[in-house]
């Protein structure tokens, strides 16, 4: 193995060793209302994108219980790069070894997550989603808080839209069924 490949592969196992930001287990909403509901009980506010998102076709909800084991990463330490491109971020993403996270990510870790720090948020790399009004326009979910409320939004990103080298995201490391 050259300096470069062994370099690479100690890198990816460091991010693959990177400790567990958060397990919540998925596919345990009956329905998408029942999703929705149990989350805005708990006083979270969810945009209206998100509502959009939620009931098009391609929104999914686990159809089994699935242990999600999130880890956190700024885009720097994932690329290297003090911004990167949305394409960017996937690709190193998937040649890393991590997985999508399931579309109801965002919910499970807002039931799981009440000690918010004010004005945090966090992107969930999941299953890319094209924006209904865009024609090359992604849409990715976003979890935080502000003074008052837990939220769950999404943003839009083009694949070459940049991301600068702070941003946090939840990557999905693996998930075992239950």
């Amino acid at each position: 193995m050259d300096f470069f490949t062994d370099f690479l592969q100690k890198y990816r196992d460091s991010l693959l060793e990177r400790p567990i930001w958060m397990r919540v287990n998925g596919g345990q909403f009956q329905d998408k209302k029942n999703m929705i509901q149990f989350v805005q009980d708990k006083g979270c506010l969810i945009d209206i994108k998100v509502f959009y998102l939620i009931f098009s076709k391609e929104w999914k909800l686990l159809d089994r219980t699935e242990q999600i084991d999130l880890i956190e990463i700024t885009v720097r330490e994932l690329t290297g790069k003090e911004e990167a491109k949305t394409r960017e971020i996937y690709e190193v993403r998937d040649r890393l070894g991590f997985r999508n996270a399931p579309d109801e990510t965002a919910f499970l870790v807002q039931m799981g997550y009440q000690n918010y720090p004010e004005n945090e948020k966090r992107f969930i790399l999941s299953k890319p989603k094209m924006h209904c009004s865009y024609t090359n326009s992604l849409i990715i979910l976003c979890i935080g808080r502000d003074a008052q409320h837990s939220w769950i939004s999404s943003t839009d990103a083009c694949p070459d839209s940049f991301w600068p080298g702070e941003t946090r995201l939840l990557l999905c490391r693996r998930s075992l069924t239950i």
